[in-house]
């Protein structure tokens, strides 16, 4: 019997240090949604794991005991990261594995500056807004119940008639601003009374006025031929400033005969311009004949109306459009296309 009890020492010491069982222990899917919020808003974390014996979650405080659950619900109010631990049973390996969650929230955008240039001006003169911020679209309103959405854009170019508040607003991904700034353009009075045309001094076409009894409140303007031109249609963008002037669809006439022809008042870049065109048609398989307009031929003509409270100042100029990425004067003929042919002067509101 003395023989045996050292083996069954050993036996027991071989026991006691017997080394851990691998055991299958993973985390194998982890979500948090919506994938984004505002702050306080409720996000759904969740967990699908595999072998966990206890599963806990912590973001910068204690861990919380989740074991048995599948998803737990958070109010972050900033971006936050989730740990995610699950523990193997006691004496197998790995003791434990960790997989993060991100709950992501979105900050509500703000305003660093909000403010206009000058804050005080003459009725037809022009203040400009600008402002700073992280918004992803702006918009400004004025206390008369106008609205401008500008997207991206951080300035509006305003000529308001009368003294006139403008509030900004924004929005992006964590919602509107919290407040909306205010500024204040103040106006003095100075309506205008009148329309008077410069007209230009050369150019193969020509824009003129007809003669206007004084005081002129509609004036009428032709596009007129100082020179024998060829062409099958003629497209022609015209900036205005519409605080001092009206345009009115029915006054445009085109003289191209034959010849499909609109004109009307441009909308998002080309806000502010009037647009006119006209083409001949072709027979599908070839384009239109040229027609030549031999001098003193008009080509179109429309009238523009004053708008007294607009106040005095510019309402086109031939040398503004130059410089102007919505302006363009096209003549489209057999041969191509013929840029800033139409010489143009200068409207005024007096």
């Amino acid at each position: 019997m003395k023989r045996w009890v050292p083996l069954l020492l050993a036996a027991a010491c071989s026991h006691s240090s017997a080394p851990e069982v691998p055991s299958a222990l993973s985390i194998d899917a982890v979500d948090a949604l919506p994938g984004q919020v505002q702050p306080g808003g409720q996000v759904t974390l969740s967990w699908a794991t595999t072998g966990a014996a206890r599963l806990t979650i912590a973001a910068a405080g204690p861990a919380s005991d989740v074991t048995g659950t599948s998803s737990l619900v958070v109010q972050p109010q900033s971006t936050t990261s989730y740990t995610l631990t699950a523990f193997n049973q006691p004496g197998h390996t790995p003791e434990s594995v960790t997989a993060t969650i991100t709950a992501r929230v979105a900050l509500p955008p703000s305003v660093g500056t909000f403010s206009a240039a000058p804050t005080n001006i003459e009725q037809g003169d022009a203040a400009l807004l600008t402002w700073t911020g992280t918004a992803a679209s702006w918009s400004v309103s004025d206390d008369r119940g106008g609205v401008f959405n500008l997207g991206p854009r951080r300035s509006l170019l305003v000529r308001p008639a009368a003294d006139t508040t403008y509030t900004l607003h924004g929005a992006g991904p964590g919602g509107p601003l919290s407040s909306q700034p205010a500024v204040k353009v103040s106006v003095t009075p100075h309506p205008a009374s009148r329309l008077s045309y410069q007209p230009p001094s050369a150019g193969a076409l020509q824009l003129v006025a007809d003669a206007c009894a004084d005081p002129c409140a509609v004036i009428t303007l032709r596009v007129r031929v100082a020179s024998e031109v060829p062409l099958r249609g003629f497209a022609l963008n015209l900036p205005l400033d519409l605080t001092k002037v009206s345009f009115d669809p029915a006054t445009f006439v085109s003289s191209l005969v034959g010849a499909p022809a609109r004109a009307t008042l441009g909308k998002g870049p080309l806000a502010g311009t009037l647009v006119m065109a006209a083409a001949l048609e072709g027979t599908g398989t070839a384009a239109a004949p040229d027609v030549t307009l031999p001098a003193g031929a008009e080509l179109l003509r429309f009238n523009l109306s004053l708008i007294s409270a607009g106040g005095r100042g510019n309402v086109f100029s031939g040398a503004a459009p130059v410089a102007n990425p919505v302006y363009k004067a096209l003549i489209q003929s057999a041969s191509g296309r013929s840029a800033n042919l139409l010489a143009v002067g200068s409207l005024d509101a007096d």
